[in-house]
């Protein structure tokens, strides 16, 4: 049996659990499906250390979010990733991975001319302080 791998790029981001609906947008904006969520991350970095468990408060702790995506999805998640990491707190780190069963990570077609549209329009309303405070959505504004 011979062992086929395929390079991909796995995406790590850290961010605080109220952003979870932000990343899980743009993350489908790009056609990526697949995630691994951890919750309650601790570590310290740039803001200082963060607990990993806040009594009663879920929103308030760090969270991982783990994807593995085609490499022709990072740059479009990186740039809605870096437009909302201007005015939110968080950090993603890409690492170039081989994968095994390539085929549970990709999607049937390419990265559409509409998806494509979408992160633009994504990408635009990422500019704004905090859509989600007025009960709005990246991809659907209204």
């Amino acid at each position: 049996m011979e062992l086929s791998l395929v390079r991909m790029s796995k995406l790590e981001i850290i961010l605080p659990g109220r952003d979870i609906p932000i990343v899980k947008e743009i993350l489908a904006g790009a056609d990526v499906s697949a995630y691994t969520l951890i919750e309650n991350v601790s570590g310290a970095g740039h803001h200082g250390y963060h607990q990993g468990r806040l009594v009663f408060n879920e929103v308030a702790s760090q969270v991982m979010i783990v994807s593995v995506v085609p490499e022709d999805r990072v740059e479009p998640v990186l740039k809605c990733l870096m437009e909302h990491f201007q005015t939110h707190s968080g950090v993603v780190f890409i690492s170039e991975v081989k994968v095994g069963r390539a085929y549970y990570f990709e999607s049937n077609t390419a990265l559409s001319d509409e998806k494509r549209s979408q992160l633009g329009k994504l990408l635009e309303k990422s500019k704004l302080s905090d859509p989600f405070a007025q009960g709005r959505s990246y991809l659907n504004p209204l």
